[in-house]
């Protein structure tokens, strides 16, 4: 989309910070969808953040994370030990070199966890065919932007929180208030995200949470972005 629909607004008086940003649909789904997501994700497995690790939401994630590093690990100790025994058996030097180099391959795999984890998540939300936890969103957004080609995003920030609307058939509007959630904002590659987690409770997963909001340098002026990080910075969110 042209840059020069979008706007920054902001009123010191009323403390009132309002982006307007049109999206398509490819759009919608790469910047307000798939980036924060894949941001979130990478924010998790390398924050040393207590507060993110503590969260009842989260601690299912932790766990999952922990319980298979220790899985990997202690496969990898055994077939380590077993490699060992072959090599102190005679002729039995093939199955030692077997056994030790897939152990060291699974040590390798213990370090670097996070980052294959991270790539898996990549790929498995950039790929053609949408994964089967997505779909209810992707089918979501494609009956919002059915009837219109260009979907008029309008967010307004104030110091207790936010409102945004959105394409969602059934959800016009979205409001956060601050404490609420658990929200993280960082600027990464220039792009500003709000990092946002809430107690599922006992409700079923439906749409991906739209309230973390993205705001991409590439989508407004110079004179726009200086004034909505000026703002950000204002209204301590930054």
């Amino acid at each position: 989309m042209e840059i020069g629909q979008n706007s920054v607004h902001y009123d010191p008086e009323t403390k009132e910070l309002r982006v307007v940003t049109c999206y398509n649909k490819l759009q919608y789904k790469t910047l307000w969808l798939q980036d924060p997501f894949l941001r979130s994700m990478r924010y998790l497995l390398y924050t040393k953040d207590p507060e993110a690790a503590g969260l009842p939401a989260l601690r299912g994630f932790w766990v999952y994370f922990w319980v298979l590093r220790l899985m990997v690990l202690v496969a990898a100790l055994y077939l380590l030990s077993r490699g060992l025994y072959y090599f102190s058996i005679p002729s039995g030097w093939f199955s030692g070199a077997l056994m030790t180099g897939a152990s060291l391959a699974l040590f390798f795999w213990v370090v670097r966890l996070r980052a294959l984890w991270m790539g898996s998540y990549n790929k498995m939300i950039h790929r053609t065919k949408v994964p089967k936890a997505f779909r209810f969103t992707w089918e979501a957004i494609d009956q919002g932007f059915a009837d219109r080609p260009v979907f008029r995003q309008e967010v307004v920030l104030t110091p207790e929180g936010y409102t945004l609307n959105t394409p969602y058939p059934g959800l016009p509007t979205f409001q956060c208030r601050r404490g609420e959630y658990f929200i993280r904002v960082v600027q990464d590659e220039g792009d500003v995200y709000f990092l946002q987690f809430k107690d599922r409770g006992s409700a079923k997963a439906g749409y991906i949470s739209p309230a973390g909001l993205h705001f991409a340098r590439s989508s407004y002026t110079d004179a726009d972005w200086s004034a909505l990080l000026g703002a950000l910075r204002e209204l301590t969110y930054l």
